[in-house]
């Protein structure tokens, strides 16, 4: 998988490994367990109480179970729920536990001449001088998203030249002709004029 594939799978929520450090994006609980928080840890304190901020900004009781959102598919893979989605989820209220369609995109890797130790799994590969992980681990830290990462790019309209235009640039490459002029003068010569504005047709 070297691009974004749609997968069949639930969006669950699995418990974090603790401690947890700040910085860290979690779930959580809210008392009355009618609501999913999500927020970024700010700090813990002495009696392991986390201070969040986010949808959630207080303390959380101590000691308490923190989660993240996962996708499981029906052959148990499973991929992190991209945290921008987080919110979405939360806002639109999508299901847990229901099977939909999800976006699955491995990380991105640089190709380049340097080599690398892969932050993940300690390997050695040639990559880009910034590139932290190795293709393999690229593919198995792929994240689930709501939609696709694709971006498409929106053609630019074709320039329309007024036939007049074409009259008198006709005219001048004849003349450059005529005149001895190379063509890779005229040429030029035409493009920087195009490029500029100066065949422009003035109004009267």
């Amino acid at each position: 998988m070297s691009e974004s594939v749609k997968v069949k799978g639930i969006l669950t929520i699995i418990p974090m490994k603790t401690p947890i450090d700040s910085g860290a994006t979690v779930l959580y609980d809210s008392e009355d367990g009618s609501q999913l928080q999500v927020g970024t840890v700010e700090h813990i304190d002495s009696e392991n109480r986390y201070y969040i901020m986010g949808t959630y900004e207080s303390y959380t009781v101590p000691d308490p179970i923190l989660n993240r959102f996962v996708v499981v598919d029906n052959m148990s893979r499973q991929w992190p729920l991209k945290f921008n989605d987080w919110y979405k989820v939360i806002k639109n209220k999508i299901p847990l536990h229901e099977e939909r369609d999800w976006h699955v995109t491995p990380l991105k890797f640089r190709e380049g001449k340097y080599h690398q130790c892969c932050t993940e799994c300690n390997g050695y590969f040639l990559g880009a001088k910034s590139q932290p992980y190795c293709k393999p681990c690229c593919e198995e830290l792929a994240y689930a998203s709501i939609t696709s990462e694709k971006k498409y790019v929106k053609e630019k309209r074709p320039r329309l030249i007024n036939p007049n235009i074409v009259d008198i640039m006709l005219k001048e490459c004849y003349q450059a002709g005529v005149d001895g002029v190379s063509w890779e003068q005229i040429s030029k010569r035409v493009k920087n004029k195009l490029k500029d504005g100066s065949y422009r047709i003035k109004s009267d």
